[in-house]
C-alpha cells in the first residue's frame, strides 16, 4: 500500500549550512528556494546544487517571532506549519510576517501590525480602474478605497521561502481597504503581485496556534482593516429610534387634541410716551400702562402664555407684565423683554417673544402691563399682544425627540472616532484638516 503524505508526517530535506555548519530542514520540499540559517542567519539558495549564500548576516542577533518556526495551527480545518518569518518596515513603521505551509494546500501568510492580525491569501491580478495610486479598487463586488502607499524593505529573515528574500529587499506597496479585508499590491523590479488580508481578533490567533495570548503583541490603537461593529449598531438603534420617535409623536398629538387652547386676550395698537428720559445718546421711556378686561380661567393646573410683537428698530421693549386675580388680588407675574437689532449686513434679537407659565389656578383675572422702552430715538412703537390658556407646548415634542435619537448621535460619535483612529496611520486620512 501508498503510503500517504500528511503535514503530519512532512518529508524533510536537510543539509549543512555552507557558512556555519549547521544542519538545516526543508519543510516545503521542492517549493522553498531560499532558507535563513537558525545558527548563524545566513541567507541560502536552496535551488543551487552548492548552497550558495545569498546573503551573510551581519549580526547574529535576532528577533524573536511571537509563532515560533515549526508551530502548527490548523484554519478551517486545514493544518498548517510556520515555515517563514520575516520584518518588513517602512521608514520606520516595522510589521511582521509568517509564511505557513500546508504541503496539499500549499502557502498562506499571517501579517501582524502593532497587535493587529489578518490572514493573507495570493490572489489574480484584479482589473486596476487607474493608475496603481489610484483612489479606489473593486475587487469580488466590494469598493476598497486606498488606505496606503508607501514601501516594504525585508529588515529581518528567518526560515524557509518559496522566492530569493534577503533583508534590504524592497517593494512598492499599495493597500486598500474595505474592512474586514484589504487588498495590496507589491511592486518589484521583477513582478507585481496582488493579496487579499482578512482580519482575525488576537484571542482567535492564539487559539490556532494554542499559544498564551498575553504573549501576543499587545494592541495598539486601531488596525487598518479591523471591523468596526457601529455602522450595525447605527442601523438597529435607528430602527428602535424611529419607533420611539413615531409612538411618543402619536402620544404628544392625542395630548394635543385635548388642549383646550383658549383665547383669552387680544391688543394691538401704538402706545405713546407717558414719561421718558434722556442720557446722552441712549432713550429711556416708561409709556401708557396697560390694564385689560376681566377674563375668567376656567380649569386649574393650566398653562397660559404671553405673545407680543412689535415693530422695533435698534431698540428693545420690556413688558412688566402680571396676572391679577380680581377675587383676591394675588399676583402672578409675567415679564417679557424684546429687542431687535440691525445694520446694513447684520442683524440680532427678534421683534416678537413668548413668555409661558404653569399651574396657573382656575379664576378670573385681568392682566396689568408696565411698558418700558429704549432705544437711539423716542417713538411710538406698535405692539400686539395675545395671551392664551392651556396651549400645546411644541417644544415637550421636541425635547422627547432629541431624546430617542440621543443614542444615534452617541454611536455617530464613537464611530467617527473609531475611524479617525483607524485613519491616524494611513498615508491618505481623510480626516487630517
Amino acid at each position: 500500500m501508498r503510503k500517504t503524505r500528511t503535514i503530519d508526517q512532512p518529508i524533510v530535506k536537510s543539509f549543512n549550512c555552507p557558512n556555519c555548519g549547521s544542519t538545516l530542514n526543508i519543510t516545503a520540499v521542492g517549493l522553498t528556494i531560499s532558507v535563513s540559517c537558525k545558527s548563524c542567519k545566513s541567507i541560502i539558495d536552496t535551488k543551487d546544487e552548492n548552497f550558495q549564500i545569498l546573503k551573510k548576516a551581519n549580526d547574529k542577533r535576532t528577533v524573536r517571532p511571537a509563532i515560533p518556526i515549526g508551530t502548527r495551527g490548523k484554519f478551517s480545518g486545514k493544518v498548517y506549519e510556520v515555515i517563514g518569518f520575516m520584518v518588513r518596515s517602512d521608514y520606520g513603521f516595522y510589521w511582521r510576517e509568517y509564511l505557513l505551509f500546508n504541503p496539499y494546500h500549499g502557502f498562506c501568510w499571517l501579517t501582524e501590525i502593532e497587535g493587529h492580525w489578518s490572514y493573507v491569501k495570493k490572489i489574480n491580478t484584479i482589473g486596476e480602474r487607474s493608475r496603481a495610486w489610484s483612489s479606489s479598487q473593486k475587487y469580488k463586488n466590494r469598493n476598497f478605497k486606498l488606505f496606503n502607499r508607501g514601501s516594504a524593505t525585508v529588515s529581518y529573515v528567518e526560515g524557509e521561502f518559496y522566492w530569493r528574500v534577503k533583508e534590504g529587499d524592497y517593494a512598492a506597496m499599495y493597500d486598500f481597504i474595505s474592512p474586514p479585508y484589504m487588498i495590496s499590491k507589491e511592486v518589484t523590479r521583477d513582478e507585481v503581485t496582488w493579496s487579499q488580508s482578512t482580519y482575525i481578533e488576537r484571542e482567535r490567533v492564539a487559539s490556532i496556534f494554542d499559544l498564551d495570548v498575553n504573549n501576543l503583541p499587545e494592541q495598539k490603537g486601531v488596525g487598518a482593516n479591523q471591523p468596526s461593529d457601529f455602522k450595525q449598531k447605527f442601523k438597529e438603534t435607528f430602527k428602535y429610534a424611529l419607533f420611539a420617535a413615531g409612538i411618543c409623536f402619536v402620544i404628544h398629538l392625542f395630548f394635543m387634541g385635548y388642549r383646550d387652547n383658549v383665547h383669552l386676550i387680544s391688543k394691538d395698537g401704538r402706545y405713546g410716551p407717558h414719561t421718558f428720559q434722556l442720557k446722552e445718546k441712549n432713550v429711556r421711556s416708561k409709556y401708557e400702562d396697560i390694564k385689560t378686561e376681566p377674563f375668567v380661567i376656567k380649569n386649574d393646573n393650566k398653562n397660559i402664555v404671553l405673545y407680543a410683537s412689535s415693530n422695533l428698530s435698534n431698540s428693545w421693549l420690556y413688558l412688566d407684565a402680571s396676572l391679577i386675580n380680581t377675587r383676591d388680588g394675588s399676583v402672578i407675574n409675567i415679564p417679557l423683554e424684546i429687542s431687535f437689532y440691525h445694520g446694513s449686513d447684520w442683524s440680532e434679537g427678534s421683534r416678537s417673544g413668548e413668555k409661558y407659565e404653569f399651574d396657573i389656578p382656575k379664576g378670573e383675572y385681568y392682566l396689568y402691563i408696565e411698558p418700558m422702552f429704549g432705544g437711539n430715538k423716542v417713538y411710538s412703537p406698535r405692539v400686539t399682544l395675545a395671551l392664551k390658556s392651556d396651549v400645546p407646548i411644541a417644544s415637550n415634542l421636541y425635547w422627547i425627540l432629541a431624546f430617542c435619537l440621543a443614542p444615534l448621535l452617541l454611536i455617530g460619535f464613537r464611530g467617527r472616532t473609531f475611524e479617525v483612529r483607524r485613519w491616524s496611520n494611513s498615508s491618505e486620512n481623510p480626516y487630517e484638516e
